[in-house]
Formats: C-alpha cells, sequence, structure tokens
C-alpha cells in the first residue's frame, strides 16, 4: 500500500505541477492574446484613423478641383465680359464718331444752304433796290421801325 499511496503522491504532484504547468501556460497564451488583441485593436484604430484622414485629403482634393474648375469657369466669364466690354466700348466709340461726322456734315450742308440762301437774297435785293448799301438802309430802318411798334 505503501508503494501505491507514494504513486498516488507522486500522482497527485505530477498533476498538480502539470495544473501549474498549465495556469503558467494559460496566463502567458492570456497575456499574448490580450497584447495580440491590443496591437489589433492599436492597428484597426490606425487603420480608422488613416481611411479618416484619407476620407479628409480626398474631400480637400475634390474642392480644390471644384474650385480649380470654378476658378477657370469664372476666369473665362471674365474675359467674355471684358471682350464684351470692350466691343461695346469700341460701338459707342464709332457710334460717336459717325454722329459727330455727320453732324458736321449736316453743318456744313446747313451753313452751306443759308450762305447760298443769303447770297441769293442779296442778288435779289440788289437787283430790286439797286445797291447793297440802299438795301442795308431800307433793312436798318423796317428794324427800327418794329422796334418802335414793339
Amino acid at each position: 500500500v505503501s508503494d501505491y499511496q507514494t504513486r498516488v503522491d507522486a500522482a497527485q504532484r505530477d498533476v498538480a505541477e502539470w495544473q501549474t504547468a498549465l495556469e503558467t501556460d494559460i496566463a502567458i497564451l492570456e497575456n499574448e492574446i490580450h497584447e495580440q488583441y491590443t496591437l489589433v485593436f492599436r492597428f484597426t484604430e490606425l487603420a480608422d484613423a488613416t481611411r479618416r484622414q484619407i476620407d479628409v485629403l480626398q474631400r480637400a482634393k475634390n474642392a480644390a478641383e471644384e474650385r480649380e474648375v470654378f476658378a477657370a469657369e469664372m476666369h473665362e466669364a471674365q474675359v467674355m465680359l471684358v471682350q464684351s466690354e470692350e466691343r461695346k466700348h469700341a460701338l459707342h466709340c464709332h457710334a460717336a464718331s459717325t454722329f459727330l461726322k455727320d453732324r458736321q456734315r449736316l453743318q456744313h450742308a446747313q451753313f452751306d444752304s443759308e450762305l447760298a440762301a443769303a447770297h441769293e437774297w442779296r442778288r435779289e435785293q440788289t437787283r430790286v433796290h439797286g445797291s447793297v448799301a440802299r438795301v442795308d438802309l431800307e433793312s436798318m430802318h423796317i428794324e427800327t421801325q418794329s422796334a418802335e411798334l414793339e
């Protein structure tokens, strides 16, 4: 029996050592799993943060491209506006020049017409009354009479 008891005691010690060794291995494995989980969690957080940063950068890039397109469109619109203003100014200048030329031509035509009418009147007066001096005296006399009547 003592031999049996020794074997039982040895088996119990072996089981206790084996259990202690298993508990130690389990604790080591739990620590390793915890470290692995922590690393995976950190990696996941880093991946999420990187994804968010990429999203922010992509939105910024898209916004910059939109601003660039808008700026190009605005530049084109401004160029067209400046060109239309230049054309409008050129048309106004041309119209003003044409108006001044036409006015000058009409003024010359009116002056020539008035001068021709005055010459014709003087010729008629000279033919009817004889001399220019006599016509001037009669004109002054008529003006004096009309002034006295008023």
